[in-house]
């Protein structure tokens, strides 16, 4: 990423949720001067959720279902961090990322979606989807031919 002047303000999109998808998107489309974008995601593509259903299916392969970060990334020219935030350091203004730099802010956005408080044996909770859809690979490599 190679801000075209001075940096004056530094924008941290914590999570690659819906709404920090479209704001690179608008990014790319109209940059705005002096300010820095850094999108953190825990994996270098994000799930669309509303083609949940139709991946289930085999309806939508993986990459049809999800958004490569990296080229969205790039054409807002954001930073891209793949990696999970541990923390938030608010009186240093700085998102806490294990074996890295802080990442320093001035603002932080933070999306990251919720994840659902499942009872004892109750299932497996659909958030976030990357993480089941590798439980539901795993259940679905469980069962028996038929």
């Amino acid at each position: 990423m190679r801000p075209s002047g001075p940096v004056r303000t530094d924008i941290v999109l914590l999570g690659a949720g819906h709404a920090h998808v479209e704001v690179l998107r608008q990014f790319a489309m109209k940059p705005e001067p002096g300010v820095r974008l850094t999108l953190i995601g825990r994996e270098p593509a994000t799930p669309y959720s509303g083609m949940l259903p139709g991946l289930i299916r085999g309806e939508y392969s993986f990459e049809q279902a999800h958004i490569d970060l990296a080229p969205l990334a790039s054409a807002a020219n954001a930073r891209l961090i793949i990696a999970e935030a541990t923390a938030i350091d608010l009186a240093n203004k700085a998102v806490v990322i294990p074996g890295r730099p802080d990442v320093g802010f001035d603002l932080l956005s933070i999306d990251v979606g919720g994840v659902p408080t499942m009872p004892d044996g109750g299932g497996i909770g659909v958030k976030p989807i990357g993480r089941f859809l590798t439980q539901l690979e795993r259940l679905e490599a469980e069962l028996p031919a038929d």
